[in-house]
């Protein structure tokens, strides 16, 4: 989920309530994936995510498929 306020990149003035095994990118990793500009990393993020997701859901076992390499799904992400 991206947040996007009105602070600057590292303020760290946006409370976060997090679950167990969640993870948090900072400000300055999501501007490099997208060149730059937040909002494009995190056009990239949400695509990686739903890659994850639809992967790991097409699978009719109990157990889902292995993950690809973080790379495999970053490929080709807008």
């Amino acid at each position: 989920m991206y947040l996007d306020g009105h602070t600057g990149g590292q303020d760290d003035k946006i409370p976060a309530a997090l679950s167990d095994g969640e993870y948090v990118l900072s400000a300055d990793i999501v501007s490099s994936l997208g060149d730059g500009n937040n909002n494009a990393g995190a056009k990239k993020l949400d695509a990686f995510m739903r890659k994850v997701r639809t992967h790991r859901g097409k699978n009719g076992t109990k157990l889902p498929p292995k993950s690809k390499g973080i790379e495999g799904y970053l490929r080709g992400a807008k």
